[in-house]
């Protein structure tokens, strides 16, 4: 029931809450010094007059030729810590993940049903454009069979559309791609299905379909096959 400018004030809120969290949830793992710089300067809030400073080290550290260097005891402890810092880091994904995701996926539905109120007016006109060639192209069977097509072409943009929102809001697609994507798809077939009723093309009687068989060859190739069956 919000508005355009209603939905984007919630979005900016949330999209800010949820980048809060999200670098106070980075910055709690336990990292080496080099990440967990450039993670804390990527999710640190953008300052224009900030300039990054690359800190660039006076020689090669290679961890394998001191670690084989060291004796029994310090490579054991060198060990322990690095378990305890992999568990602690676990148990940090563990607690903050459910809550990022549930954040984000409320942040999601704002942003669908911004994108909705534009692709649900938009599928008014494309069926407008699917629905009224196909009474014009479907002249046998009087009203049944125009209702039966319609129909089944609702269910496939029903499918379409319900596939592509799944996706957008489980961020497997981008927003713009899920939300969009039956629109990009029927909306070629409406304007196919126009022309073709503009040029009174016969795309429902099977004469159509057995010349574009004939051109293909395959007419001849159905008879090749019987003759050597029998």
């Amino acid at each position: 029931m919000l508005r355009i400018d209603q939905l984007r004030f919630m979005e900016d809120s949330l999209m800010q809450d949820y980048n809060i969290r999200l670098r106070n949830y980075m910055v709690q793992l336990r990292l080496n010094s080099p990440v967990a710089r450039r993670l804390h300067n990527y999710t640190a809030p953008h300052d224009s007059l900030k300039k990054e400073v690359n800190i660039k080290a006076d020689s090669i550290f290679i961890f394998d030729e001191f670690f084989q260097r060291q004796e029994k005891w310090v490579k054991a402890e060198i060990i322990q810590a690095a378990l305890n810092d992999a568990r602690n880091n676990v148990q940090t994904l563990n607690v903050y993940d459910d809550e990022l995701y549930n954040r984000k996926k409320n942040l999601n539905k704002y942003t669908m049903e911004r994108h909705r109120k534009f692709t649900l007016s938009l599928a008014v006109l494309i069926f407008f454009f699917i629905g009224a060639p196909l009474g014009a192209i479907i002249r046998k069977g009087g009203l049944g069979m125009p209702v039966v097509i319609s129909i089944l072409l609702f269910i496939a943009y029903y499918i379409v559309s319900m596939t592509g929102e799944k996706s957008a809001r489980e961020d497997v697609w981008d927003m713009f791609t899920g939300m969009w994507f039956s629109t990009l798809i029927f909306l070629p077939v409406g304007i196919w299905l126009s022309y073709k009723a503009a040029t009174d093309a016969a795309l429902m009687s099977s004469e159509t379909y057995r010349k574009f068989f004939d051109k293909l060859g395959l007419d001849k190739l159905g008879k090749i096959i019987i003759i050597r069956k029998k």
